[in-house]
């Protein structure tokens, strides 16, 4: 059976048997086969690789050719060209410019900072000036174990202590070790007397004591108990301050605002003092006045079992010799109790 010639363009080939022809052009005009698709995409890869690695090879070729050169250039060795600085006239500098001049107007907080800074520095100056004793002051010293000596010292020798070599305190003169310092100090009425200085006993000792702390090492701390009628703790401070900078500024800003007045009862202060816990390395107990006579049994109570050095400092001449004879045995006795030492700083009245 033949198909109809109109059917397709092709060319028939007879088959050997069977009768029947295969169309070539039907055949052909089908769909593609995939091997023909697979081949095509092989070699469009090829070619397409072919030119990529060509144009990529003659770009290199050209860069690889060209050169850049920059005749003026200086690449920081010698043969560069000289640089010629402008020089101004006298007359060009003292020309007026236009330019703008931005001012640094200080802040109010600045002006408060700079006025507080002259305030602790006329402060200081103040301390200094009251630091030294008068020269003709003499001294009686006792240590602990009731050895007395006597010597007279000017005022120069209280400024030299312990804590100038950075291993302690010294307060009138008496050297203590450790790093923990406590100071009870008398701000009684009686404080107010004047010395032959012309000074009141009070500015002789904020002198002293400013400068006892000053002295201190920033890895020392302190504590100052004031007393009059009670106790009175400096700048309202509970426990140790540290002796950074900062903290002795600030003591000497409170030490200089103290107002003497009031009795003198001492115990109070003792108390708080043998309170701090931390207990204190050394103690120091200054007074000027005659106190209740059973301060010092109250105060061996105090420091049993601790054994804490008190230093004690009697300050100026008495009235009587009575009540400098009995202010003596008791703070002697404090003094030899606690394995502390004894000084009589006298400062006679005009």
């Amino acid at each position: 059976m033949q198909r109809p010639s109109d059917m397709s363009n092709g060319v028939r080939v007879p088959a050997e048997s069977g009768g029947v022809s295969i169309d070539i052009g039907e055949a052909e005009s089908g769909p593609v086969p995939f091997w023909r698709r697979r081949r095509f995409l092989e070699r469009a890869t090829i070619v397409g690789l072919a030119v990529s690695l060509g144009v990529h090879l003659l770009l290199m070729l050209v860069a690889a050719l060209v050169v850049v050169r920059f005749d003026g250039a200086d690449a920081g060795g010698s043969g560069g060209e000289t640089v010629d600085f402008a020089v101004l006239t006298e007359t060009e500098l003292m020309a007026p410019s236009d330019a703008r001049v931005d001012l640094e107007v200080p802040t109010i907080e600045d002006l408060q900072t700079q006025a507080l800074e002259s305030t602790e520095l006329l402060t200081d100056v103040s301390s200094t000036a009251a630091e030294s004793l008068e020269a003709s002051a003499n001294v009686d010293l006792v240590t602990g174990a009731g050895d007395l000596s006597e010597s007279s010292l000017g005022s120069e020798s209280f400024g030299s202590g312990a804590a100038g070599a950075g291993s302690g305190a010294s307060f009138f003169g008496l050297e203590a070790q450790g790093r923990r310092f406590a100071y009870i100090v008398d701000v009684s009425a009686s404080m107010r007397q004047p010395t032959s200085s012309g000074r009141s006993r009070m500015e002789l000792t904020q002198g002293e004591l400013s400068r006892s702390v000053s002295d201190l090492v920033e890895s020392a701390e302190f504590f100052v108990a004031l007393y009059s009628d009670g106790p009175l703790l400096l700048g309202g401070r509970t426990g140790w301050t540290s002796a950074v900078e900062l903290n002795k500024r600030s003591a000497r800003r409170d030490i200089a605002r103290i107002y003497p007045d009031g009795g003198t009862r001492p115990l109070g202060a003792f108390e708080r003092v043998f309170g701090l816990d931390p207990p204190a390395d050394a103690v120091y107990f200054m007074t000027d006045g005659e106190f209740d006579p059973g301060v010092p049994e109250a105060v061996a109570r105090l420091n049993r079992g601790r054994r804490l050095p008190v230093h004690c400092i009697m300050f100026g001449e008495y009235g009587s010799d009575t009540v400098r004879q009995d202010v003596e045995r008791m703070m002697r006795d404090i003094a030899r109790r606690s394995g502390g030492r004894f000084i009589h700083v006298r400062g006679p009245t005009p």
